[in-house]
């Protein structure tokens, strides 16, 4: 067998994983253009002049693409944070009541119940092992309740 034929079927569960999930589209173009901007800024000005730039760059990346996904403007939510008023929710927040909203397959559903407390969750295989599973009453990441009121931006 070829070396791309074994590779490939390393990889067979991802590549199938849509037919377990059909709420999982079958390409990535979305994370393609999302990388697209960062190229072109590369490209134009010869890529950041420090790491602090980087990071900056990416932060600030990562809060936009995110606020105009979720169809917020970045620019009121950066001056809601900046100026300490916090009357819009955390995007984070705003993430994770949108996911309980989608229609998502079963296998979605016992992370589902772990969020609300219902005790440890298994993934089923999709991204076991990194970080999948909570004990039962342990707060899931980003859980609003578990962190004090955050003052300027978020540490990403």
């Amino acid at each position: 067998m070829s070396a791309n034929c074994k590779k490939t079927r390393l990889k067979k569960a991802g590549l199938l994983m849509m037919l377990d999930h059909p709420e999982i589209p079958l390409h990535n173009n979305p994370a393609e253009l999302g990388a697209r901007q960062r190229v072109r800024k590369r490209a134009v000005s010869f890529g950041p002049r420090t790491p602090d730039g980087a990071k900056a760059w990416d932060t600030f990346m990562t809060l936009t693409a995110t606020a105009k996904k979720l169809g917020v403007s970045i620019y009121r939510y950066i001056h809601d944070r900046v100026s300490g008023a916090y009357a819009m929710p955390d995007l984070a927040d705003l993430i994770s009541q949108r996911a309980r909203q989608q229609p998502l397959g079963t296998a979605w559903a016992a992370l589902a119940r772990a969020d609300a407390g219902e005790g440890a969750v298994s993934a089923g295989g999709f991204g076991a092992g990194r970080g999948s599973q909570r004990r039962a009453g342990q707060p899931a990441r980003g859980n609003p309740g578990s962190r004090p009121p955050q003052r300027g931006f978020p540490a990403l």
